[in-house]
């Protein structure tokens, strides 16, 4: 016999006993609650899992987790790593929340190539680091070690360039084996808000 962790009644044969979510809770209060998590499942799930109000967020488009192609809260605690989704999902199994050690990241950096202009990441928006003007922006580790003193324009306009195939590619080391988790080419300077220490131009220069 135990007790209703909403009304503190005396769960067993006669008020019938149910769990959720590792709490257990009389028949009646138990039908409340499985409302209320239904209707307020993404909320419910962020505070199990301490997702922090300053947390990054980036789109996650493939790579070694098997999760949905989504957006993703990041941040850090206890010294590692984490990822749980900022959107609703249709399938509670889709709630997916992944975390490995900060030192299980060897770094993360732009990759691939566009064909017209050159964009950067506007960190200005994305992180606490501001671009002073257009030649410093091209040689500060906040924007990928991009080198090009190209014209710079925003990253997240869709028209700033005819085939933009670069994205953020994180490095991480898991098991001893090299894997891979590929985002947007502007979520670098969410990246390097929550992990600057691992930025290449970073850690090729410690």
């Amino acid at each position: 016999m135990g007790q209703c962790a909403r009304c503190g009644v005396k769960t067993g044969i006669l008020s019938g006993s149910k769990n959720l979510l590792g709490n257990e809770y009389c028949s009646y209060c138990y039908t409340e609650e499985k409302l209320y998590y239904s209707e307020n499942l993404l909320a419910v799930l962020q505070e199990k899992y301490d997702v922090p109000p300053d947390s990054g967020e980036v789109f996650y488009q493939y790579g070694f987790f098997r999760i949905p192609s989504s957006s993703y809260h990041i941040w850090v605690k206890d010294k590692n790593f984490c990822f749980f989704p900022s959107t609703p999902k249709k399938k509670e199994e889709d709630y997916v929340f992944i975390y490995f050690a900060v030192s299980d990241i060897e770094y993360y950096v732009i990759e691939g190539e566009t064909t017209g202009e050159t964009a950067i990441p506007d960190v200005h928006k994305s992180s606490n680091v501001g671009l002073e003007n257009e030649v410093a922006a091209n040689m500060k580790p906040e924007t990928g070690g991009v080198g090009r003193k190209d014209r710079i324009i925003n990253a997240q306009n869709p028209k700033t360039a005819e085939d933009d195939q670069r994205k953020t590619n994180l490095h991480i080391l898991l098991d001893g084996i090299k894997r891979n988790m590929y985002f947007r080419y502007e979520d670098y300077g969410e990246f390097y808000k929550i992990i600057p220490d691992k930025a290449y131009c970073n850690v090729k220069n410690s």
